[in-house]
C-alpha cells in the first residue's frame, strides 16, 4: 500500500480519535488497513473512506467474514468485488426494512387507487386503509363505496371510514404505524395524527408546490392553460399542503382533458411514492421547505363555475371545457331556454372578427357547428341537451335548425 494511502488511513483514525472524548476507536481503523493492504493498490480516495465506514458500520466477524471470501478469489479488482457484496447486503437490508414498514393508507377518490395498487404490488405491508364513509349517489341515491375502499377490500385490507378522522386518533396510535400514506383523502388531517408514525405522514399532491393548493389543482393547471405540471410528494404538516416537499415530477399537458391528465398524474404520483418511500425510510432524501411567497391556492369547485360565457376568448373557453369535463361539466342554453352540455370542442382555425358571441354557424364546407367566441370560434363536437342522450354538434343542427345562438 502506498505511503499516501496510509497517511490518509490515518489522519482518518486521527480525526475519529478527537471526536469521541471517551478515547480512541481503533479496531475499525485497523481492519480497514489490514483489508487495504491485502487488495493491494486502491487509487481513489472515495474507496478509502467508503472501506472506513464500512469496518464501522458493520460487526467485525462479518466484515473480516467478507473479505475472506474475497481474498480466495482469483480476480483483478478486488476492492470493487468487497464493495459489490457490501452493496448487496445493504439493498438487502434496506428491502427487509421496507417490507417489515407498517404503512396506514388514507385515501378516497380514484387519484388515490394507483398509489394503494403500487404499494401492494410492491409487497409493503398495509395494515390499514382509512377512508370517507359511503355516500348517496345519483338520482337513485345508491349508497356508494369510495374507490379506494373497493381496492382496499380486493387486497382484503381492513377499511375504516370514520365521518371525522380525529374520531379515530387513539385507534391509530393503537395500529402503531411507522408511516402514514395520504392521497387525496378530503380531510385535514389533525396534528395529532400527523406526528403518530415515526416516519411522518406521506402525501401526493397533483401540482408542482407552492403552485395550486387546495382541491382543484388539475383543473387549474388545464384552465390557466399551463405547458406543464406535475405532482409533489410532501411530508404534511396541519396545514393545507403546506409541508415540506421530498420530491417532484413535472409532465406536459399537451392539451389535454381532465380525467386524461388525471390519470396520468395518478400513476406518475404512485411510481413517485414508491421511490420517496425508499428514499426518505433510508435517509436518503432530505425535505426542502416551500417557497411559501410563491403560493397559489385554487378553488372548491361549484356547478356555475361550469356555465360559459361566449364573449370570452375562444382559448379560454376551449380550456374550460377540457377542465371540467366530467365535473362540473360546460354548460349554456340555447335561445329558447334549454339547458345544452358541451362536452367536447375544439378551436376553429379560421379566426373570425364577428362580435355576435354565441352565435352558431353551420360551416357549408362540412356542415359542422361553429360557435362565435371572442377572437375566434369553437367547432362544437358533442354535446347534450337537458335529459336526452350525448349527440354530435351535426346532428344537433339536423334536429335544431331554428337555434342560432348560444347564450
Amino acid at each position: 500500500m502506498s505511503s499516501d494511502l496510509k497517511n490518509l488511513i490515518k489522519t482518518k483514525k486521527s480525526e475519529t480519535e478527537k471526536k469521541d472524548k471517551r478515547g480512541p476507536r481503533t479496531a475499525h481503523q485497523f481492519l480497514a488497513v489490514d483489508i487495504a493492504e491485502s487488495f493491494g493498490k486502491i487509487k481513489s480516495r472515495r474507496d478509502v473512506a467508503v472501506l472506513m465506514n464500512i469496518c464501522k458500520k458493520y460487526p467485525d466477524i462479518f466484515v473480516r467474514r467478507v473479505w475472506g471470501i474475497v481474498k480466495e478469489k482469483n480476480i483483478g479488482n478486488k476492492m470493487a468485488y468487497f464493495l459489490a457484496i457490501i452493496k448487496n447486503m445493504n439493498e438487502e437490508e434496506k428491502q427487509e426494512k421496507l417490507r417489515n414498514l407498517k404503512i396506514i393508507f388514507i385515501g378516497t377518490s380514484n387519484f388515490a387507487v394507483p398509489a394503494l395498487q403500487k404499494l401492494k404490488e410492491n409487497n409493503f405491508n398495509i395494515i390499514s386503509v382509512i377512508t370517507q364513509p359511503d355516500k348517496p349517489i345519483g338520482r337513485k341515491k345508491i349508497l356508494t363505496p369510495p374507490p379506494i375502499k373497493n381496492k382496499a377490500l380486493e387486497y382484503n385490507l381492513p377499511v375504516l371510514q370514520p365521518t371525522q378522522i380525529s374520531e379515530f386518533t387513539e385507534r391509530i396510535k393503537q395500529l402503531n404505524p411507522d408511516l402514514i400514506v395520504m392521497v387525496s383523502y378530503g380531510q385535514i388531517i389533525p396534528k395529532e395524527i400527523i406526528d403518530i408514525p415515526n416516519y411522518g405522514t406521506l402525501n401526493i399532491h397533483p401540482s408542482i408546490l407552492p403552485k395550486y393548493r387546495g382541491s382543484s389543482p388539475i383543473q387549474s393547471a388545464i384552465l390557466n392553460q399551463d405547458k406543464q405540471t406535475g405532482v409533489t410528494v410532501m411530508l404534511v404538516d396541519e396545514k393545507m399542503d403546506h409541508g415540506p416537499i421530498l420530491s417532484t415530477k413535472r409532465v406536459k399537458t399537451y392539451n389535454r382533458d381532465y380525467s386524461t391528465l388525471h390519470n396520468e398524474l395518478a400513476e406518475l404520483g404512485a411510481i413517485l411514492l414508491l421511490k420517496v418511500i425508499s428514499q426518505h425510510i433510508t435517509g436518503q432524501l432530505s425535505a426542502k421547505e416551500q417557497n411559501h411567497k410563491k403560493t397559489t391556492f385554487t378553488k372548491i369547485l361549484e356547478r356555475d363555475d361550469g356555465k360559459i360565457d361566449w364573449s370570452k376568448k375562444v382559448e379560454k373557453i376551449e380550456a374550460q371545457i377540457r377542465a371540467y369535463r366530467p365535473w362540473p361539466g360546460t354548460w349554456c342554453y340555447t335561445d329558447s331556454s334549454k339547458k345544452i352540455k358541451i362536452i367536447k370542442a375544439t378551436i376553429n382555425e379560421t379566426e373570425s372578427k364577428n362580435k355576435n358571441f354565441g352565435k352558431i354557424i353551420n360551416s357549408p364546407a362540412n356542415g359542422k357547428m361553429i360557435v362565435l367566441c371572442k377572437k375566434g370560434s369553437l367547432v362544437i363536437e358533442e354535446l347534450q341537451l337537458e335529459g336526452k342522450n350525448k349527440i354530435t354538434g351535426e346532428e344537433f343542427l339536423r334536429g335544431n335548425n331554428n337555434i342560432i345562438t348560444l347564450v
